[in-house]
């Protein structure tokens, strides 16, 4: 043995690398395995693929030897093959490769990244293994990678940012807290844990930012437990969120802080939801216990009103004493605390708060009499209603209309001269409960003087929904008060009575904006009633804001009615319709209202262009007052080519204005073979300018048919019955070469006999050979 470990010792001090490759086919695994250490000592690139062969032996030994020498040369040809030695079962030829792989260093990287792809979990493990190994190089690619989505195996990868262990890394895990991707951002945060104390500055700033996801972020600080943030924690010990509140005493734990005998030591144990200690904390405990009242959770609500109740009769003197402190926020809390443990012997003290400077204490104490919800409460809420703050009245009304008392009639209808608008809103909430004892009365307050008064009433009515206020409703809407007029519009809306519609029609031109609004919404409550009403103020060149604005707040319920109208029988109701529909931005289709609107715009191409389904409202214009609308609507119908528009075309041949019945008779004319059999029957009964212009409109036609009825109308008595049969069977060839008038020279019918008489001319028709006389 050391006769061979001598020669290999030799070949590598002269540097005989030609020799070392040849060693490594040496019958001895220790002499090929030397030989290949030798050769990754000297960085000899010349046997990368001497290596690489030995990278597939079959002694795990001599492919270990070998991939770790490809390390040390760092050439990128041995990349693929230590690719595919990661594959290998035994496990120190796998970390032999990762190694030499890592070595090779940035060349490296995307083969590596590529060979993820496979989604082999085992070999994704090690690859990544490799990356990390690689380092700075791997970080600032995989920096880029990491953001965009479609990069595979994120989470993975997500560790090579984490083994840098620095400040670049901590940002770019944070960053990726707000990834779409939960199973990214759940990687981000356990790598934000495990940085720990390094991560904390960063985390406290971000948390601090009202952008925050702060429920996330006070997660991961109370997993780290760092004093740097007992200050935070105490913040949200005490929040109003009790999974904030969790999370925090969490944090404080881990910071190794523990609770004293005082209201953030009971915040500590609510927050963490040990109940028996905060009972054991006493009256300290009552204040935090009465906020926990007012919990979202419903489990802690209870909780801790069980707690409130074990402190028994002393939580509850607690209170009381609480309720004489000069501090306004005990004061405050003890009054708010009351009324959750629902003890009428809560009511006399609380009573007594109702004379408290603080608002926020006579706030409290009538909730709490609410809460209490006793008959023993009547008389205070019946004080509280005269107190000078609006919440205390509205809540003293709220909950004074839940208990039983026959004075609550005569307070109420009394009340009708607040003028806080949130009272009255609570005032007509609680009047309705008892609106069958009161109606009557607050309709004869519409008489008051009182202008409060006449303007509250007004607005209960409307609340009311009873239609029996309408017609004193609308003796309102004339009174000099702009707050009333304003008041009743809105009331008139809410009943939404059709009587309304034309006074709140004129409302629409009141010189107080407010009111015009306030008619313009009622008429859109009333909705498809009001339309013709609203429509009439759109005729022509008249336009009323109001009246758009009441459309525009009808919507779907206006373009509907709207859209029925466009087949009016006034033409100025569809134009107003028209102008409309333009506002409320309404887009035609291709159906027989699409074709109706575009015919009253009188956009008469695009109507035609909707083809069949325009006929119908192309054929109810031929009856329009306006001849240039008939007469286009008659070009449009011969343009579409529907035998449905004949017999309303023939009869517009009837028509006093020439240019109609020109229009009519092209369109006849494009109409073609569907058109001569109505036009030889109404030929024959027809007048004389009718004969004429039908006898011309089947010789334009050309159609054989019409031959028989204009020959045998050539015998007719009237001279221009016969002259226009004549023309119409010229244009259809029936008349003969052969002979000719001897007057006019124009060629006759075959059925004409010497001495008939010519139907151009009306001269006797002579033999052939003779003169006319003169």
């Amino acid at each position: 043995m050391a006769l061979f470990e001598t020669n290999i010792e030799r070949l590598t001090e002269k540097r005989n690398i030609k020799g070392l490759i040849k060693a490594l086919s040496n019958k001895s695994i220790v002499i090929q395995m030397e030989a290949a250490k030798a050769l990754g000592k000297l960085h000899a690139r010349e046997s990368v693929d001497a290596l690489i062969l030995a990278l597939t032996d079959w002694n795990y030994d001599l492919q270990i030897a070998a991939a770790r020498a490809l390390g040390e040369i760092g050439h990128n040809r041995a990349i693929k093959p230590l690719l595919f030695a990661i594959r290998e079962k035994n496990p120190q030829v796998k970390q032999a490769a990762i190694e030499a792989l890592a070595q090779i260093g940035h060349d490296s990287i995307y083969p590596l990244l590529e060979m993820m792809k496979e989604d082999d979990e085992e070999l994704t493990g090690l690859i990544t293994e490799a990356i990390i190994q690689i380092g700075k190089p791997a970080f600032n690619i995989i920096k880029k990678m990491i953001s965009n989505h479609d990069t595979p195996h994120r989470v993975l990868l997500l560790k090579v940012i984490y083994e840098k262990k620095d400040q670049e890394a901590v940002d770019i895990l944070l960053d990726l807290l707000n990834d779409p991707e939960y199973e990214v951002r759940q990687s981000a945060a356990n790598f934000l844990v495990k940085l720990g104390s390094l991560a904390v500055p960063k985390l406290l700033e971000t948390a601090k930012s009202p952008d925050s996801d702060l429920m996330t972020l006070l997660n991961l600080l109370a997993h780290i437990g760092d004093k740097r943030c007992l200050s935070f924690y105490f913040n949200y010990v005490d929040d109003t969120d009790w999974r904030l509140r969790k999370l925090a005493a969490r944090g404080l734990e881990k910071a190794g802080w523990s609770p004293a005998q005082d209201e953030r030591g009971v915040w500590y144990h609510i927050a963490r939801q040990e109940w028996n200690y905060v009972v054991a904390m006493g009256s300290v405990a009552i204040r935090p216990l009465s906020r926990v009242l007012e919990d979202s959770n419903e489990r802690i609500r209870k909780a801790a009103l069980e707690a409130m109740g074990r402190i028994g009769s002393s939580g509850l003197e607690a209170l009381m004493r609480a309720l004489k402190d000069k501090n306004n926020e005990s004061r405050l809390h003890a009054a708010a605390a009351m009324g959750k443990l629902k003890d009428v012997r809560a009511v006399h003290p609380l009573m007594a708060c109702l004379r408290d400077k603080d608002v926020r204490v006579r706030r409290s104490a009538v909730i709490s009499l609410g809460l209490i919800n006793h008959q023993e409460c009547v008389n205070p809420l019946i004080m509280a209603l005269k107190d000078e703050d609006s919440y205390v009245r509205k809540d003293a009304i709220k909950y004074l209309s839940g208990l039983e008392d026959p004075r609550k009639k005569d307070l109420f209808l009394a009340m009708l001269e607040d003028r806080s608008q949130r009272v009255i809103n609570e005032l007509v909430v609680a009047m309705k409960r008892i609106k069958s004892q009161l109606f009557d009365d607050v309709v004869l307050m519409l008489e008051n003087q009182n202008p409060v008064i006449k303007r509250n009433a007004a607005y209960a009515l409307g609340l009311f929904q009873d239609t029996a206020a309408v017609p004193a409703l609308l003796s309102l809407l004339s009174t000099q008060n702009s707050a009333i007029r304003k008041v009743t519009c809105n009331a008139l809306g809410e009943l939404g009575d059709r009587r309304a519609i034309n006074s709140l029609i004129g409302s629409l031109h009141d010189p107080v904006e407010d009111v015009c609004l306030a008619a313009s919404n009622a008429l859109a409550r009333i909705g498809k009633p009001a339309i013709p009403a609203i429509l009439n103020k759109m005729i022509g060149r008249k336009k009323n804001f109001y009246a758009e604005l009441a459309l525009k707040d009808m919507g779907d319920e206006a373009i509907d009615a709207l859209v029925h109208l466009l087949n009016h029988e006034d033409i100025n109701i569809r134009k107003a319709v028209v102008k409309v529909l333009d506002i409320l931005e309404w887009q035609p289709g291709q159906d027989e209202k699409s074709a109706a609107y575009w015919i009253a715009k009188q956009d008469w191409e695009k109507g035609a262009e909707i083809g069949e389904l325009a006929v119908q409202p192309l054929i109810d214009v031929l009856e329009d007052t306006e001849s240039w609308n008939r007469m286009e609507a008659a070009r449009q119908l011969g343009k579409i080519g529907d035998k449905k528009a004949v017999d309303s075309l023939i009869k517009l041949l009837d028509d006093k204005y020439w240019n109609v019945r020109e229009a009519a008779a092209e369109s006849l004319v494009k109409l073609g073979r569907s058109a001569v059999e109505p036009l030889i029957n109404r030929m024959l009964t027809g007048n004389k300018d009718t004969f004429k212009i039908i006898a011309g409109i089947l010789g334009e036609i050309g159609d054989s048919r019409a031959r028989q009825p204009l020959e045998y109308v050539l015998r007719d008595k009237r001279p221009f019955v016969r002259e226009a049969a004549a023309l119409a069977l010229k244009k259809l060839g029936a008349l003969s070469s052969d002979r000719r008038c001897n007057h006019c020279g124009n060629a006759l019918h075959e059925s004409f006999r010497d001495g008939d008489a010519c139907p151009f001319c009306n001269q006797e028709v002579v033999p052939a050979g003779e003169t006319a006389a003169p």
